[in-house]
């Protein structure tokens, strides 16, 4: 037996990659079998690798604890794979670094781990664009000189901001009620598109709420959504750099079909020019395992349980009392409680208020003294 694994550890969400030797085809199939975890990809049968067995693990959220997750996942492989099969783990990924540092394994560059996922997996994309919770990136491949090899020439990603990202449409679109899934289906299906913000989350929050005013629909809004994110990666990743023909578009936001739509006329691609790969979030983990693999040497990173010992002892960290609501004046027990006035019927002077809030729309109707007749709350 001879596995690597190779793990993505983003800000959202966590991959696992990993490739056996020829012989452990029969152990990497019973594995995808009984785990519903994990699920087995096939090498291109004209690449270094074919041949060899590939398993992933599905989709999963860090939901805030890295370290707890990513030991989770690695027990549950090993529930299935002998530990002392592995001859090396690799990870790569925003929050990899520290995962690193406890099991004594090596870093990989994230844009040299996609390149080499996208070598062995498409090595005709010269362009790829990745779109993932926390950021998003821009790469240009070209062959080398002496070589196929397929060389990183040009790359760029976002900043600190995280506008026009996974998580940017994550929150926008709970706004609406939507699930991220849903946001896809939504955006595809409307007629036309609402004029949205993509630089900032707060102007999009405030162009959503005008739009919902204006009377869009939210499958209206959510296609302006789409539309904003794609405007955004355009003028801020790629920044009028050379977009070479085809192009890739990788990463979890590569599920959403209303984002898929929207960048590719944001860059007036045909169909066959864009593409998004059946490995579309693992690529980066599969670029890890395989820079392991090529990469061997004695095993000499730590057990998993590491994991699970630091997880455990940042639980100690001292933390601040809890806030006090001892100076805390509350308005609301300064309001006099008002009876609602009875009009038995006749007409009287009122005064009616609209409050249309982000996400509600408040009503409310008084008296000339001020006394509340009625009231709506609208969601």
């Amino acid at each position: 037996m001879s596995i690597n694994i190779g793990l993505d550890i983003g800000a959202v969400s966590l991959k696992l990659a990993a490739i056996g030797a020829p012989g452990d085809k029969p152990l990497f199939e019973r594995l995808a079998e009984r785990s519903e975890s994990f699920f087995g990809a096939t090498f291109p049968e004209d690449s270094a690798f074919a041949g060899r067995p590939l398993v992933l693990s599905g989709y999963r959220r860090l939901q805030g604890s890295p370290i707890q997750s990513t030991f989770d996942l690695l027990k549950e492989f090993y529930e299935h794979v002998p530990e002392r099969a592995v001859e090396g783990i690799r990870v790569t990924g925003s929050g990899s670094q520290l995962i690193a540092r406890i099991l004594g394994i090596y870093f990989e560059n994230e844009f040299r781990a996609i390149a080499k996922g996208m070598r062995v997996f498409h090595p005709e994309v010269r362009t790829v664009f990745e779109m993932g919770g926390e950021a998003s990136k821009y790469m240009r491949l070209e062959p080398t000189m002496k070589s196929e090899y397929l060389g990183i020439v040009d790359y760029e990603t976002s900043g600190d901001c995280a506008a026009g990202t996974g998580s940017f449409i994550d929150q926008q679109a709970s706004r609406l009620l939507y699930t991220v899934e849903e946001v896809g289906p939504a955006a595809c299906g409307a007629s036309c598109a609402a004029r949205i913000a993509g630089r900032c989350s707060v102007f999009a929050k405030t162009d959503m709420i005008h739009a919902q005013q204006k009377g869009y629909s939210t499958d209206q809004i959510l296609r302006g959504l789409c539309d904003a994110v794609a405007r955004n990666f355009k003028s801020s990743i790629v920044k009028g750099r050379q977009v070479t023909r085809p192009v890739a578009f990788i990463g979890a936001v590569a599920m959403n079909d209303g984002v898929r739509d929207a960048l590719r006329q944001a860059f007036k691609l045909e169909e066959s020019d864009f593409l998004v790969p059946e490995l579309y979030s693992w690529l980066g983990a599969v670029g890890a395992a395989i820079f392991e693999a090529e990469e061997w040497r004695k095993r000499t990173f730590k057990s998993i349980h590491q994991l699970q010992q630091h997880a455990a002892s940042k639980k100690d960290f001292a933390f601040s009392d809890p806030l006090s609501m001892s100076n805390v004046v509350l308005l609301r027990d300064r309001v006099k409680a008002t009876q609602r006035q009875r009009t038995n019927g006749h007409r009287i002077e009122a005064y009616l208020g609209i409050d249309v809030g982000s996400v509600s729309t408040n009503l409310v109707a008084t008296d000339v003294e001020g006394n509340v007749l009625h009231e709506i709350y609208l969601r």
